[in-house]
Order: C-alpha cells, then structure tokens, then sequence
C-alpha cells in the first residue's frame, strides 16, 4: 500500500505545480476543452499541492491508519469525476479520472494484501 502512496504523491505534486505555475498547459496535456478561468485553476492547483504534502507525510510517517481514509477520499473523488465529465463532456475529467482511478485501483490492492 505504502509504495502505491508514491504514485499518488507524485501526481499530486507534478498537477499541482503544473496548474499553480502553467494553467493552461497543464489543461491541454489534460485534453481540456472546456474554458477556465486562470486563476480558478491556479486556486485549484494550490490545494492539490495541499493533499500532496497530506499523502507525502503519511508516506514518510507511516501512517497506515490513514490508508483506508484515503482510498475513500479517492472514490469520492473518481464519483465527482464522472459527474463532472457527464455535465460538461470535458475530457479532462476523463484523465482525471484514470490517473486518479489507476492510483486508486494500485492502492486497494496493496490495502488487500497488507491485511493477509
């Protein structure tokens, strides 16, 4: 489960730089089609540093109590996805959603096997 934190921390940290610091690159790597304004996603991208920094000390910490909270933070988070690509058709949540999904999949997984 531990080395499935890795991942996450690290597309937490590179979508969180990139949306602070290149907004609109960042969408269009996204395969955003849709319109935001600049600093609405630089506001956005702040908080994602923010879980980052939350998923990088529970990995230096091990905190394996906090596994589970994360794993269900993630399926809300996916859930949202969905529905945010039925209501606008933005591809960009659709790449959300698989690298968040393929994080979320990696780190049941680990949380399955760590419990045998």
């Amino acid at each position: 489960m531990r080395l499935s934190l890795f991942y996450v921390a690290t597309y937490l940290t590179t979508a969180g730089l990139g949306m602070t610091f290149a907004p609109q690159l960042t969408l269009d790597m996204m395969f955003s089609n849709g319109h935001y304004e600049a600093a609405f996603v630089r506001m956005s991208g702040l908080f994602v540093l923010g879980l980052a920094a939350f998923v990088i000390q529970i990995i230096r910490y091990r905190l394996a109590v906090l596994y589970p909270t994360l794993i269900g933070v993630r399926i809300v988070f996916c859930t949202g996805y969905v529905v945010l690509y039925a209501q606008t058709r933005d591809p960009f949540f659709l790449t959300t959603l698989g690298i968040v999904g393929a994080g979320l999949v990696a780190s049941s997984l680990g949380l399955a096997l760590d419990r045998r």
